[in-house]
């Protein structure tokens, strides 16, 4: 199965695709950048659309869990157990949460998970690896752009013949991203107040440091 992974930028009125082929992540995973074995993850991914915002995917049912790891602590977690931001987790810690607007989306451990037959423990299993290896990848990659992944959340679901997938994007909404100064680069300066001029700036720069990344 391919394994590419789509990466959308956004601002707070719309989602715009800027790249449709840059490396996993960022970058959807092409063999000429990374060998899509090596990293292992199967996504819904199949190829690229016909126009520059379309995409086919694999159908999948979605599993209604949120998958976050954790690098640092940083939002929610920090409101949960009152503890400051950027406490560094080593090894990363990997959450679930149940999606439910009714019940916001609460914390699932996994045994839970199993009992009430939202996923199989094998499944359970294979989320919490492909979670962990999304972060070893993703965390090396944003290192290379002298960026610290904080934490991201992403979904999985489950795909006719082939089994579990990661069925999500990745991307400033889903993530969040410090530059060496300790500023964020993602969704976080939205959500404490920014300005949308200010979110903007902040996303294009990522872009361009994205498409630098790739001229090499």
């Amino acid at each position: 199965m391919a394994s590419h992974f789509l990466f959308l930028l956004y601002n707070k009125f719309f989602k715009m695709s800027i790249f449709s082929s840059i490396k996993f992540l960022y970058f959807i995973m092409q063999s000429s950048f990374i060998p899509t074995g090596n990293a292992g993850i199967p996504t819904h991914y199949l190829s690229r659309g016909t126009t520059p915002t379309s995409k086919f995917v694999y159908k999948a049912k979605m599993i209604p869990l949120e998958v976050i790891v954790r690098n640092y602590s940083a939002g929610s977690f920090c409101r949960r157990y009152g503890c400051k931001e950027g406490i560094k987790f080593e090894p990363e810690i990997v959450e679930m949460t149940f999606k439910d607007d009714k019940l916001h989306d609460p914390l699932i451990v996994e045994d839970a998970v199993v009992a009430l037959k939202i996923a199989d423990s094998f499944a359970v299993e294979g989320i919490h690896h492909y979670a962990k290896r999304i972060n070893e990848v993703a965390k090396d990659f944003f290192a290379e752009l002298g960026l610290t992944l904080i934490d991201f959340k992403v979904e999985f679901g489950i795909a006719k013949g082939h089994g579990l997938i990661l069925a999500d994007e990745f991307s400033q909404d889903t993530c969040r991203l410090h530059d060496a100064n300790g500023k964020s680069v993602d969704k976080d300066i939205f959500r404490k107040g920014g300005a949308t001029g200010e979110v903007s700036e902040v996303y294009n720069k990522l872009v361009e440091m994205l498409q630098e990344q790739q001229s090499y």
